[in-house]
């Protein structure tokens, strides 16, 4: 599978690419519904986690996306839990949602 482009989307809904180029909405196609994605590690890139995902072929990531959007990390969704071990673990919980950008951007 392809790198996946991280897209930003506005309050408003429009959507841009990663070097900030307006999107139009009739080019950015969402293919999947909106998911959670449980991180263990709040402070971790996304992006290099989700490349990795696709590398591997995650049944999460619709093989149609080439784009996606994530929620941007909040406190409130912060979780601790302790492992087999005992030792606390930090989670952070996510949505995504995964697109495919039409390859024709005017």
């Amino acid at each position: 599978m392809e790198k996946l482009e991280r897209l930003t989307q506005t309050d408003i809904g429009e959507f841009y690419d990663s070097k900030g180029k307006f999107l139009k909405n009739k080019h950015v196609i969402p293919v999947c519904k909106i998911d959670t994605l449980l991180v263990q590690h709040p402070c971790r890139d996304i992006s290099e986690l989700l490349d990795t995902m696709a590398e591997l072929d995650s049944p999460l990531i619709s093989r149609r996306a080439n784009a996606y959007v994530v929620s941007d990390f909040s406190a409130k969704t912060r979780h601790i839990r302790k492992d087999s071990d005992e030792v606390d673990q930090t989670y952070s919980i996510h949505g995504i949602q995964f697109y495919y950008v039409c390859a024709i951007r005017k």
